[in-house]
């Protein structure tokens, strides 16, 4: 892992409530470094609630999404189906 990216990940999981886990923060911090507008997950607890609470290195606010179909078809189907 880049340190900036680490560095990142450690102040957002320490400044942001709500984010519980280490890993979601090195997401949110990879998303952050390289400007992606959103994220999806399936992860609905851990991450949906912060959708728009973080910024990229550019000042826009990652958004945070559940997946659908037009996102990833197919290829996780059976996934959305153990969540409901």
């Amino acid at each position: 892992m880049a340190v900036d990216i680490a560095t990142t990940a450690r102040a957002l999981w320490r400044k942001t409530d709500g984010l519980n886990k280490y890993q979601d923060a090195v997401h949110l911090a990879s998303a952050a470094r390289w400007d992606i507008g959103i994220v999806h997950t399936y992860d609905r607890d851990d991450l949906l609630h912060l959708s728009e609470r973080v910024r990229s290195l550019n000042g826009n606010l990652i958004k945070i999404h559940y997946p659908d179909n037009t996102t990833d078809g197919e290829l996780f189907e059976y996934a959305k189906q153990q969540v409901k």
